[in-house]
Formats: C-alpha cells, structure tokens, sequence
C-alpha cells in the first residue's frame, strides 16, 4: 500500500495546513469550553466547529502580536529629495510604522543613544536603521562600527541603503556588521520598485525592544 506524503513544494502552503492543523487538534483536545473531553468527529464540520476554530486561530495571532513591539524606520540620508521618495515608496509599500528621518550619521547615533536632541525620544527602543554611506559628520561605515560594537546596541537591525554597489565596499559593511546591504538604482522606476519592496517587507518585521536606558543629559 502506497501512502500519500504531503506535498511541501510549496513550503507556505504547507506551513498553512500544519497550523490549521495544529489548531483544530488543540480545541480538538480541549473540548469546546477549554476543558474536558474533545468533540465527536460527527460535529467537527459544521459552521459551529469552523467558528470556534477561527476564534482560536484569532486568539492565538491577538496573542502573538501583543508580545511584538510595532518597528520605527530611522532612515539617515542626506539627499532631501531621496528622502521624500523613500518614505512616499514605503508608505506605498505597506509599511505602517513611523519613518523617523535625520541628514547626517552623528544624528543617527544621537537618535539611537538618545542623547542631545533626542534626549527622552524612546522610539529608538524598536528601530531599524535605514543607512546611506555618504554622509556628513559621521559616514555609514562610522555609524556602523559606533553601534555595532556596544553590547546595548549591536543588536539593531541595519539595512545599508545606498547608491555604491561596489563588492569591496559591501564586503566592508557587512564585515563591520550591517544586516542588510540594499543599492538604490538610479533609474527611477527600478527605485521606486525597489523601495516600495522594502516597505512591503518591512511591514512584517518585528525586532525586541532595546534595554538601552536614556543617556543623560
């Protein structure tokens, strides 16, 4: 006799099904009031069965999301007019957090240690860091080694989003501990593309709050 496997070609589908799945035997365990016995098989089709398993299912997600922290982008780039059209493309992209933006390196790490300026701004507690190379005060590579050498702040996510595409200068990045490595292209549609890409994947992320306490003043 030849068994049916499940077909995992499709991983997302399948990660669907299992949680299905997994959800309807946990109320199939626990009864329909969260204890006793579990259910007859004859009453596991109707609509009273589908929507105590979308409870459960909503239930779960409620859960899962109370424990994530909503993500701010701190986009650090001097360009005014990239600026504008990185945060209208991430907005189109999906992404429904706060954009904080800042023009040069030693803003960004001002933003992160809230110091200065800053002094008191706890949106850095659950940021990811949207970083151009080619800044004033402090350059990308500056801001990269500052944060991600001190325990209290290597853990911030950093996307390097710049123009330079050059393999010695992306290798350099990542070395010094960069998350992510995205080249803004020049032609305008292909950057557009390419932003509203990030705010789509952005919208999904969630990183743990920071333990960083306020610097004093």
């Amino acid at each position: 006799m030849h068994h049916r496997m499940p077909d995992r070609r499709d991983p997302l589908k399948f990660a669907e099904k299992s949680a299905d799945k997994n959800a309807e035997e946990r109320i199939l365990r626990a009864g329909p009031t969260g204890s006793g016995p579990g259910v007859p098989a004859s009453r596991c089709r109707g609509p009273r069965w589908r929507r105590q398993v979308d409870k459960h299912m909503t239930n779960a997600a409620e859960n899962a999301a109370s424990d994530q922290v909503p993500v701010t982008v701190l986009l650090v780039e001097d360009d005014p007019g990239h600026t504008i059209l990185i945060q209208k493309n991430l907005r189109r992209g999906g992404f429904p957090g706060d954009i904080m933006t800042v023009d040069n390196g030693g803003k960004a790490v001002d933003f992160i240690l809230r110091k200065g300026e800053f002094a008191g701004d706890d949106r850095s507690a659950s940021v990811v860091i949207l970083l151009d190379l080619n800044l004033p005060v402090l350059d990308g590579y500056q801001v990269l080694n500052i944060l991600k050498r001190e325990a209290a702040t290597r853990h911030i996510p950093v996307i390097m989003l710049t123009t330079t595409d050059n393999p010695p200068e992306v290798k350099r990045c990542y070395d010094l501990g960069c998350n992510m490595y995205v080249t803004k292209p020049v032609e305008y549609e292909k950057f557009t593309e390419t932003i509203r890409n990030l705010g789509a994947f952005l919208s999904i992320v969630r990183v743990p709050a920071a333990a960083l306490q306020p610097a004093s003043s």
